[in-house]
């Protein structure tokens, strides 16, 4: 008899038998963006005739909190900054040269794939952005120059893709893609974000 209580506690405390801590359900988040703004082809006014350049592409960072309240699900909170988007517009009147960012809120939906592809995650959410501008119009000829400045906020969606997986502990690593729609509340503005972030539950 003494021999098998012996056993079975050796088996009870057999890395087999042990059981395996939930992790912590609360994480935070550093994630390092690649955006690329779309905009409609048409973007200069009807008529235009001149030179137009679009500086579509810029980084940003995100920041980003959650609740994991199943294996499968959590809730997100996060904060973009993006760098600067750049415009220019040149024709017989002129040059205009502007300059905008991007920041706010999102709040997402995250649902975490615990078979097949383990560590696949797909998420879906809200947005409320602003976007801060800036222009400077220099005149031809007289070289006279004219600023101005202003912002819009507004809500969008957004839906997304990615591939999370363990590093040390509670470290994980983060890999994805979001689309990000109708940004600061305009329909025809959307943004394509690859990232690449560390994520640690506590």
């Amino acid at each position: 008899m003494k021999r098998i209580l012996i056993a079975t506690a050796l088996l009870a405390a057999s890395p087999a038998f042990a059981q395996t801590a939930a992790p912590a359900p609360f994480y935070l988040g550093l994630d390092g963006n690649y955006l690329n703004l779309k905009v409609p082809m048409d973007s200069p006014p009807g008529g235009f005739n001149g030179r137009y350049d679009l500086k579509n592409n810029t980084s940003a960072v995100r920041l980003f909190g959650g609740y994991q309240f199943t294996p499968n699900w959590a809730v997100e909170l996060g904060y973009l900054s993006s760098g600067s988007f750049s415009m220019s517009e040149t024709d017989a009147f002129g040059t205009v040269q502007s300059n905008m960012k991007i920041s706010g809120l999102e709040l997402s939906g995250v649902y975490k794939f615990t078979q097949g592809v383990s560590g696949l995650f797909l998420k879906a959410g809200v947005t409320q952005f602003k976007v801060k501008g800036s222009s400077r119009d220099t005149a031809t000829g007289t070289g006279v120059v004219t600023t101005d400045s202003g912002s819009i906020s507004g809500s969008g969606a957004l839906f997304g893709i990615g591939y999370e997986t363990t590093l040390s502990g509670s470290l994980s690593g983060r890999i994805g893609f979001t689309r990000y729609q109708r940004v600061a509340g305009e329909s025809d503005a959307n943004i394509n974000a690859v990232y690449l972030g560390l994520k640690y539950n506590f």
